[in-house]
């Protein structure tokens, strides 16, 4: 036999035998590894009961699907890339916005007891799923957690470890990170808030505007219900409302993610800028009334306001309806470099209109413009984010505080105007009505007047030729009496005598060209010396020559007379005087007639019982506003005194 007769050749064939199939199993098993994956070397394995706060995850292997419309089942048999921290400090790709990512990565407990981590997967997340790996390459979903605040919560048994793949969807949002961290439960609340004021800069700023907006939005719905200019102050208080809700909404989603925030960052927030331009742009037609002082800033700002409502719609198709990110991101920049530009022009031409209320708008808009064009360049990294340069959206708050700012001084400005021109309006009415009143008063004084000269002459012609018959025939009487005269005809011929005085008295007081204090003394003179003539009264009257010569109504004339008349009485019945002073001076002010005889005086105890007569003097002189006193100083001195004005 030859086998037995050749061992050592036979024991190295088995040999070499035994090597190809050695060298084989390690292929097949290095190919196996190929297709489903190494097992986790301890270095790529998450210990999550180590983590104290947060912790970004070390290695990863990532899977981009372009198309959004892999199944899971074939998930493990795509090509997939392994990352170290992959870019944390650049924004993601613009492709991966619209694609779904999917990150894989290996867990551990190594406590005893069921432990809870938090996974956050970046900055603008719209959706994350967890999915766990069982055995047979099987996938259960974790109970999504995430739609609220985009955290979401992965568990673990004690001394369990997993394999989990994280599905991801980023907003529609450019400046986007891919930043996988676990966070543990303890230290969620302090990362959410260290993330917060991280991302909004100087997020008291925008408290403070957010209250003043509040200040704002209260006086334009007051100024609504009482003001005229009803419309001016809606579209601002509806412009004011959705700045105040935009600057609100960021400072809120700047702290949680999900869905909501999802829809704000990528289409709320430019939705609420086009249109609280728009209702900037019906403020500022009503402000300025451009429809009757700027025509064709009128048609422009018409024209602007239809632009801006098809740029909304065609915003909302492409977001919604399309995967076109880059045109939705080329309309908004572009939408916003538009505003931005046509606003210049805006101001330019506003600058050279001489309206106030047009500089005020221009101002306004200068203040918002400089800081948006300040906002851009951040945004687009091209001002070093340091200290407050590290949030776009804290210049353009400032933008709008200086905007509103100005619209209140504009506001101010137009209020006092219309004050202004409602007080003159109201000054020419009165001085209307006054000249009407005026007018109205002379008419009647005429017609009082005419009617006083009507009465006057009818009782100068008629009755006083009257009386001036009955003393005529009774002095006729008289002398054909010869010494025989009858008493009655006596009292008939001293009656008539009376009554023609006092018919005089009356005329003089209606007559207006008597109307003077020059005639007023006189009369007065003339009066007293022939009264006092009769009586054997010597009577002095003395007049100031530097008394004015003023005008002294009827009513004021015949009320000094009459009681000048009842003084002068007084004297001659109760004073037993021989001689009458009367003097008519200026004095501190004041003119004063003073009347002094040198008689026995007043007795005040009979004065109080039966002083009618002073008392009616007391009377006149109070209803024409003078000022009346009686007093003994070596006889009876009476005072009459007029203020002067």
């Amino acid at each position: 036999m030859e086998r037995s007769k050749n061992p050592i050749i036979d024991v190295s064939l088995n040999k070499e035998s035994a090597l190809k199939k050695l060298l084989l199993c390690s292929f097949l098993t290095l190919l196996a590894c190929g297709l489903f994956g190494q097992p986790p070397t301890d270095s790529n394995v998450i210990n999550i009961a180590k983590i104290d706060q947060s912790q970004l995850i070390g290695k990863y292997q990532l899977l981009i699907d372009s198309t959004g419309s892999l199944p899971m089942e074939t998930i493990l048999n795509q090509k997939w890339t392994t990352n170290t921290n992959f870019n944390l400090e650049n924004n993601i790709p613009s492709s991966w916005t619209t694609s779904t990512i999917y990150l894989k990565y290996f867990l551990e407990n190594n406590h005893d007891t069921t432990k809870k981590i938090f996974f956050l997967a970046g900055t603008y997340i719209k959706k994350i799923k967890i999915y766990k790996l069982l055995m047979n390459n099987k996938f259960m979903q974790l109970k999504d957690g995430s739609r609220k605040d985009g955290y979401q919560p992965v568990q673990l048994n004690g001394g369990e470890k997993a394999e989990f793949i994280a599905k991801i969807n980023f907003s529609k949002k450019s400046k986007n990170k891919l930043t996988p961290t676990f966070i543990n439960p303890d230290y969620l609340e302090n990362f959410k808030l260290l993330r917060y004021y991280k991302g909004s800069g100087y997020p008291v700023i925008s408290y403070i505007i957010c209250g003043i907006l509040i200040l704002i939005m209260g006086y334009c719905f007051s100024k609504m219900i009482g003001s005229s200019n009803k419309k001016t102050y809606l579209y601002f208080f509806l412009y004011s409302s959705t700045i105040f809700t935009t600057i609100l909404l960021n400072m809120l989603f700047k702290r949680h993610g999900g869905e909501f925030s999802s829809f704000f960052n990528e289409y709320l927030q430019f939705a609420l800028l086009v249109i609280s331009t728009i209702f900037y742009i019906n403020f500022s037609r009503e402000f300025l009334e451009t429809k009757v002082n700027l025509p064709l800033i009128d048609s422009i700002l018409q024209i602007e306001k239809y632009l801006l409502i098809a740029i909304l719609i065609s915003f909302t198709f492409i977001v919604y309806f399309t995967n076109y990110f880059m045109l939705q991101e080329a309309i908004e920049n572009g939408t916003e470099i538009y505003l931005t530009f046509i606003s210049v022009l805006y101001i330019s031409f506003y600058f050279f209109k001489p309206s106030i209320l047009v500089k005020y708008i221009a101002a306004g808009n200068f203040i918002l413009v400089f800081c948006a064009i300040i906002s851009y360049l951040i945004h687009f990294d091209l001002l070093p984010k340091i200290g407050i340069f590290e949030n776009s959206m804290l210049f353009l708050q400032i933008g709008y505080a200086g905007l509103l700012a100005l619209f209140f001084l504009g506001v101010a400005h137009k209020e006092r105007d219309s004050l202004v021109a409602i007080v003159k309006e109201q000054e020419s009415q009165k001085k209307e009505w006054e000249n009407k009143n005026l007018e109205i008063q002379i008419a009647l004084l005429q017609s009082k007047q005419n009617e006083r000269n009507r009465i006057s002459m009818e009782m100068h012609d008629d009755l006083g030729a009257g009386i001036t018959t009955i003393r005529l025939y009774s002095e006729l009487a008289k002398k054909r009496m010869g010494k025989n005269i009858i008493p009655e005809i006596e009292k008939i011929s001293s009656s008539a005598n009376e009554l023609i005085n006092n018919m005089n008295s009356i005329i003089w007081t209606m007559s207006p060209e008597n109307d003077t204090l020059y005639n007023m003394i006189a009369y007065i003179r003339s009066y007293g010396i022939a009264y006092f003539e009769d009586a054997g009264i010597n009577c002095q009257i003395n007049v100031d020559e530097n008394i004015p010569d003023t005008s002294v109504s009827g009513e004021k004339r015949r009320n000094i007379f009459l009681a000048i008349k009842e003084i002068l009485n007084n004297i001659i019945k109760h004073s037993k005087a021989t001689e009458v002073i009367v003097n008519l001076k200026i004095e501190n002010n004041y003119l004063v007639l003073s009347i002094h005889d040198n008689g026995i005086g007043i007795n005040t105890e009979i004065l109080r019982k039966f002083g009618n007569g002073l008392k009616n003097i007391k009377k006149r002189m109070e209803d024409i506003q003078l000022e009346f006193s009686i007093e003994n100083n070596n006889g009876t001195l009476v005072i009459i005194k007029n203020k002067l004005d």
